[in-house]
């Protein structure tokens, strides 16, 4: 690993502290970040506190099948570590789908953070708010962000099924991470004008700064629900990052 590379990984590691920098310098984007957190927090208290009666209900009809009483000791040893394993696999994919969902509401915001970020970096041409022009960005944002939204969907589905392999897990996980921070760092491409193909050179050209955000972004797993918090600040690293590699 050479010295460029070195330093990428490097940056890549500070991504989010970057994208804090980058928000903290310009005021005017705290409330374009906290509109998008705002919206993710209450999908995520939603969750959380309707499936706790959902997955009660799904353990006790499937133990239906087998017991005639909800009562005894039988039943209630098999009844708990059911609900944790059902109630932890459900989160756990429910986070999944409250990302895509809430990273579909906040593309309009985050394509704000990134375009205003890349302007105050002289990466592109500095231009005043229109709302017009931002509803057009959006509109465009929304629509990849559905693609996105589908894309991922799909991709969760072998994400899941590979999670039961040993050692092949590992990877495809820290692929997801890698996708992840792609998605994020797209909202730059789209502002900045990138086409398809100068947008997957891009990540080819700075894998070790990829790679960096992808530790990032599973750490950030480690606290259900983090991940969504901390969106913003991934955009607008992302953006930072972005303009670091020019």
């Amino acid at each position: 690993m050479n010295k460029e590379n070195v330093h990428k990984l490097t940056n890549g590691l500070k991504f989010l502290f970057r994208g804090f920098s980058a928000i903290s310098s310009d005021k005017s984007l705290w409330k374009w970040a906290l509109i998008p957190v705002l919206i993710d927090l209450a999908l995520l208290i939603f969750v959380f506190f309707s499936s706790l009666d959902l997955v009660g209900s799904i353990v006790t009809t499937g133990l239906s099948f087998i017991f005639s009483s909800t009562s005894g000791l039988l039943y209630s040893l098999l009844y708990y570590p059911l609900y944790l394993i059902l109630y932890v696999a459900f989160v756990v994919m429910a986070i999944y789908l409250v990302y895509i969902i809430g990273s579909v509401i906040a593309s309009p915001f985050n394509s704000f953070i990134a375009e205003k970020i890349l302007m105050n970096r002289g990466l592109i041409k500095e231009q005043p708010f229109e709302l017009g022009r931002w509803l057009k960005l959006s509109l465009r944002m929304l629509g990849i962000s559905l693609v996105r939204a589908l894309i991922f969907i799909f991709f969760g589905l072998f994400l899941f099924i590979f999670s039961f392999l040993p050692g092949v897990n590992i990877v495809t996980s820290f692929l997801a991470f890698i996708i992840i921070a792609f998605d994020n760092m797209d909202y730059s491409y789209e502002a900045a004008g990138l086409g398809l193909s100068d947008r997957f050179n891009h990540l080819k050209n700075n894998t070790f700064l990829f790679s960096g955000m992808g530790v990032v972004i599973g750490a950030t797993l480690l606290i259900p629900g983090l991940t969504l918090l901390v969106m913003p600040l991934m955009v607008a690293g992302c953006a930072d990052s972005y303009n670091s590699t020019k």
